[in-house]
């Protein structure tokens, strides 16, 4: 059971990483489009 929650975290920290790093593309090519 702990396993899985390790497991989970692991996860969820990659997907804030990936989501935080589309959010700064997005905002860096916002703001060279503009």
């Amino acid at each position: 059971m702990g396993y899985c929650k390790v497991i989970e975290d692991m996860l969820n920290e990659v997907v804030l990483e990936t989501q935080r790093e589309i959010a700064l593309k997005l905002i860096i090519n916002t703001e060279l489009s503009l």
